[in-house]
Parts: structure tokens; C-alpha cells; sequence
């Protein structure tokens, strides 16, 4: 036996099913061991004289690390290759790869499409997709070559398939995966799929019969499950935390507003229901007046956003955006510059939220035991509230996607080796593969707007490995501002999640009603 390492009885019958099925999606929540699974199942199947040489697909951080895992759980006993540098040391790679020498050839999904002619000539007994979602678009020219790659073994690996709180996401995950599984689109969509005359979705259906149609061809075992529950730490239900905007800040948020409502009208008035603004999250065809309707609403939704989270936001955003111009390139926002050309932006001096999230901070970091993991979106934003900590006595390490793979590791290990560095600051880059069992507090500064890079996110303290026996998530939001209407969306998308992976929230005729409030009502009837 070559597979070193040690499963949780909860993972055994699910690895001798991938090896059975062959072509499985494996959408354990994270934490829950898919890495190791996946290296035991492949090592099974090379002692069964199955397999000799695959392809791990993965998003480039994390190759070097798929890489020691296996380094880790084979003990030196199985050959991997990492692709990465320069053309010319990538060809060199992919040379020796296809020898059949390593029995694990680990590219990113970038590569599959800028490599191709050398991806699909290396040895594909089996495939291994790590963090699966990025095949969830039909469109994408990365979904369109994953799909064309073939092998006896094909296994997805995701912590939730349909992070964007969309059936479809999942069908064309298994397209690759197994395309007989869910059949012709058509029909899969007039089964499980209601929607309205516009084309938009109101209503899942038939959401069992869907189920039984996956039974042997995924596993998915969640967190809280009687079984998988004792290896982890608990996890305290979420916890909100509220904000309020000042003055100057509530007197620009009701312009805003007022504006953006002027266009979502129009663009109702135009386009009717079938138009959704948010649609280019999951990417999407849209004709120029689309286009240009839905740059004016993101811009105003994202000056109110940047507006709740920190003011200095809106400035900075301004002045890439003048810089940017200047030079010829394309960078920050027009209408934040438009605000601050009229003089809007001046008035802004309170930063509510991040006061409410240092007054957290420092009370989590009450106990010397505590590390927090804190995230948003915004880059600059790290910046701001690294700070503030600076300012309060606190030392802390920042882990975002403008670093290089060396700093992002050096700074993940500065939070999990020092004591001294009690928080760690991260973009969504920190939000997948990466185990921060030293923390055990989440802030969500702000939220994403994928269901899936949530559930990420607040699974880095959630590991079999954690330092704690509980862990804490918290949400600061800005009170009756976007900031709510995202966490209903958001919410909303994990329902659909859960109905469909796990079975739960289903009404009467066993199918899920979307019933999430519109920008428009929200905007009309809630101000902060």
C-alpha cells in the first residue's frame, strides 16, 4: 500500500465509492479531508494496477501544495510534478511530464487553456479537478477545454457546487464530470427548473427526484453531520454586527440611492424582468444598452457599498480613476470621481463600520488565546485596518492576491507561528485552500456575493486540526444599507445550496420558492 495517511471513518465508504463509480463528484464541505481522500483513492487504484499516471487541474496557489500532500500522505512514494515558471521552463516540464515518470502532473486551470496543445498530450488515467466551480460557467473557454479533457477516473472536487445559488452551475460541472448523469439541458431544465415569462428563475422543483438522480455519482457530507461533527470544532451560529452611517455619510447614501433607483427603473422599463444586473457574477451575453444600464447600476451600487465600508474607499477610487484617465488606461471609478469633482466627498470623515470592527477586535483579543482571521474584499481596505490595529497596540499580517506565492506563505505563517501576530487580514485569495486552525474567530468585514466564497471563507478556522474546541463567524453590516440587501442575497443562494446538496428548507411539494427582496423594494423602503 502506497497511501500513507490516516482517513476518518466517515471517509473510508466514500473513497472505495470513487474508486468503484469512477467518475464522482465529491462535494464534502471544506475541512473535511477531500485532499487526502483524493490522494487515497488514486494510490488504491495504482496498487490495483488501475492507474499509472494522471492530472491534478488546480487554482494555481494551490499546486505547490497539492504537491506536498501527496509528498506528505505517499511519503516520497509517488512521483508529482508542479508546471509553473517561465514558457520555456513550462515546456521543459511538460517533457518530462509525459514520460508517465510522475504520477501526479499538477497544472492550474489557466494552463489547461494556455497550454493546451501540451495539456491534452500528457498521460490522463485519471483526472482530479480541485475546487471543481471553476467549470461552473457554460460560456468560459476554461469550462469548454476542462470538458474536453478524458480519463477512466474523473473526480470534482468542491465544498459547494453551486456557489452561486444556481442549479446550472452544478449541471455543468457535471457535464465534465459525467455528462450522462443529468441528460440534455433541456429537459433537465423543464424538470427541476420554474421560471418566470422573463426567462428568470422563480421556483426550484422536484428538488428529491434530482437528488436520487446524483445517489452514486456524488458524496457530500456537511459539518454538523452526528459522524463528521466530533472531529471538528463547533461552530457558534453567525453573529451580526451593526453599524451606523453618520450624517454626511446618510445625506450622499440617499442621493446615491435616489439615482440608482432612477436607473433600475429604467432598466425595468426596458428590459423588463429578465433583466439581471448582478448576472455578470456567472458571466452572461447582454446587448450594449444591457451594458450600459448595468455599468450605471454597478457603479452606484458600488459607491454605496464603498460608501458603508469606508469612506476613504470612494476617494481612492476617484483618484485611480483620474490617474488612469490621465495615462490612457482604465482604473477606479468614473462616478466616484464624478462625487468627488462635485465636492460630495469632502464632508466624509467617520469610518462607523471599521470603528465597529476595532471595538470586535479588541474584544475578541481580550483573551490572549484568540486570533482572528479578518476578510474584505477591497484591498485598500486591509490597508486602513491594519492601521487601526497598528494604533491599538495589535500586530498584523496582510495575505491578498496582489502578493506573490512567497509573501502570501510567509505571511500565513507569520499568523500561524507568532504570537505575537493576533490577526491576519485577507482578500478572498486567503478564502480557499488555505487551513488557519490557529484562529478562531471570522470578521466578514463586507461579504461576497457568492454564496461559495462564504462558506469558504469562514471554513479556514474549520478544521479537523483547529487549535479550539469552538470557533466564532461575524458579519458587520451597515444597518437598512446595501450591506443587508447583500446578505439576503447571499442567504438566498446558500438556500438553494442547501435544498439541493442536503435536503433541507424544501415547502410542501418538495421544491424551493425564491423569494428575495429586490434592489428596487429594498431601495424603497429601507434607508439607514
Amino acid at each position: 500500500m502506497t497511501f500513507y495517511g490516516t482517513l476518518y471513518p466517515y471517509q473510508t465508504a466514500d473513497v472505495e465509492l470513487m474508486q468503484s463509480a469512477m467518475r464522482v463528484l465529491l462535494c464534502y464541505e471544506m475541512g473535511l479531508g477531500k485532499t487526502v481522500m483524493s490522494i487515497a483513492c488514486i494510490e488504491q487504484l495504482h496498487d490495483d494496477g488501475q492507474v499509472d499516471a494522471g492530472l491534478v487541474i488546480a487554482q494555481s496557489d494551490l499546486k505547490y501544495q497539492w504537491a506536498e500532500k501527496i509528498e506528505e500522505f505517499t511519503k516520497g512514494s509517488a512521483a508529482s510534478i508542479v508546471i509553473d515558471g517561465t514558457p520555456a521552463q513550462r515546456a521543459g516540464q511538460y517533457d518530462l511530464a509525459k514520460t508517465g515518470e510522475y504520477r501526479y502532473v499538477i497544472v492550474n486551470y489557466e494552463q489547461v487553456v494556455n497550454d493546451w496543445d501540451r495539456v491534452r498530450r500528457l498521460p490522463r488515467d485519471f483526472l482530479i479537478g480541485d475546487e471543481i466551480t471553476a467549470i461552473k460557467g457554460f460560456r468560459a473557454k476554461r469550462s469548454k477545454r476542462v470538458k474536453r479533457l478524458t480519463a477512466p477516473y474523473v473526480y470534482g472536487l468542491t465544498g459547494d457546487p453551486m456557489e452561486n445559488g444556481k442549479l446550472e452551475e452544478l449541471y455543468s460541472i457535471m457535464q465534465w464530470i459525467d455528462d450522462r448523469v443529468l441528460g440534455r439541458y433541456d429537459l433537465f431544465d423543464k424538470t427541476f427548473i420554474v421560471r418566470n415569462p422573463f426567462g428568470g428563475v422563480s421556483r426550484y422543483r422536484n428538488v428529491e427526484a434530482f437528488r436520487r438522480q446524483m445517489e452514486g455519482h456524488w458524496s457530500r457530507r456537511t459539518q454538523d453531520e452526528p459522524d463528521v461533527a466530533p472531529y471538528l470544532p463547533k461552530v457558534m451560529p453567525p453573529k451580526n454586527h451593526y453599524a451606523t452611517l453618520d450624517f454626511p455619510a446618510k445625506q450622499l447614501y440617499k442621493r446615491v440611492a435616489k439615482e440608482l433607483l432612477a436607473d433600475l427603473t429604467e432598466a425595468a422599463g426596458k428590459m423588463g424582468g429578465s433583466f439581471d444586473v448582478f448576472s455578470h457574477y456567472g458571466g452572461g451575453q447582454l446587448t450594449p444598452e444591457q451594458n450600459r444600464l448595468r455599468g450605471q447600476i454597478m457603479s452606484k451600487t458600488q459607491a454605496l457599498q464603498m460608501l458603508c465600508d469606508h469612506p476613504e474607499l470612494l476617494r481612492h477610487s476617484a483618484r485611480l480613476y483620474r490617474q488612469t484617465e490621465a495615462s490612457g488606461g482604465s482604473g477606479g471609478s468614473a462616478y466616484a470621481a464624478e462625487l468627488d469633482g462635485q465636492g460630495l466627498l469632502e464632508p466624509l470623515r467617520r469610518t462607523p463600520k471599521q470603528d465597529v470592527v476595532m471595538r470586535l477586535t479588541e474584544e475578541i483579543l481580550d483573551d490572549s488565546h484568540s486570533k482572528v482571521v479578518l476578510f474584505s474584499h477591497d484591498v485598500p481596505t486591509l490597508d486602513y485596518l491594519e492601521s487601526a490595529l497598528q494604533g491599538r497596540g495589535f500586530q498584523a499580517s496582510q495575505y491578498h492576491g496582489g502578493m506573490n506565492a512567497k509573501k502570501k506563505e510567509a505571511s500565513k505563517k507569520r499568523f500561524q507561528n507568532e504570537a505575537d501576530v493576533r490577526v491576519l487580514l485577507s482578500s478572498d485569495a486567503g478564502g480557499y485552500g488555505v487551513d488557519l486552525p490557529q484562529g478562531n474567530h471570522i470578521i466578514n468585514y463586507d461579504l461576497p456575493w457568492s454564496s461559495g466564497a462564504l462558506k469558504q471563507r469562514n471554513s479556514r478556522i474549520i478544521r479537523a486540526s483547529s487549535e479550539f474546541k469552538r470557533v466564532y463567524l461575524h458579519n458587520v453590516l451597515v444597518k437598512d444599507s446595501v450591506d443587508e440587501w447583500q446578505h439576503d442575497k447571499v442567504a438566498g443562494k446558500l438556500a438553494v445550496g442547501n435544498a439541493f446538496l442536503d435536503g433541507r428548507g424544501l415547502d410542501e411539494k418538495g421544491g424551493l420558492r425564491l423569494d428575495l427582496e429586490s434592489l428596487t423594494k429594498f431601495l424603497r423602503t429601507r434607508s439607514p
